[in-house]
């Protein structure tokens, strides 16, 4: 539905789509859906869903599946793995790192 609603430029649909979206995200099923062909494609989708997933990143499953995942990137087997990993990694080090003071004049 989401991928529709982009197609014919309408937002109300697209916001209700990203809503059904992440009502069904669990700590389950977070690291495959992050990863998939679907969610690198929609900059918007793959910001919720890495908020999402750090919601839920100390939970076993979601280690144990990212060690699944990082596997798969080792194997050649995510081509579009960078794109989530950038998006990923920035929102770690957005939570992990304290916000830098305004540089003086």
């Amino acid at each position: 539905m989401y991928r529709l609603a982009e197609r014919l430029g309408l937002p109300e649909l697209k916001e209700q789509a990203q809503a059904s979206l992440k009502s069904c995200l669990t700590e389950s099923n977070i690291v495959d859906e992050l990863f998939s062909d679907f969610t690198w494609r929609y900059p918007d989708i793959l910001r919720m869903e890495t908020e999402v997933f750090y919601q839920h990143s100390t939970d076993p499953s979601v280690t144990s599946a990212m060690r699944r995942v990082f596997a798969r990137i080792a194997k050649g087997e995510l081509a579009h793995s960078d794109v989530v990993l950038e998006v990923l990694f920035g929102k770690l080090t957005e939570h992990l790192m304290p916000p830098r003071p305004p540089a003086r004049a």
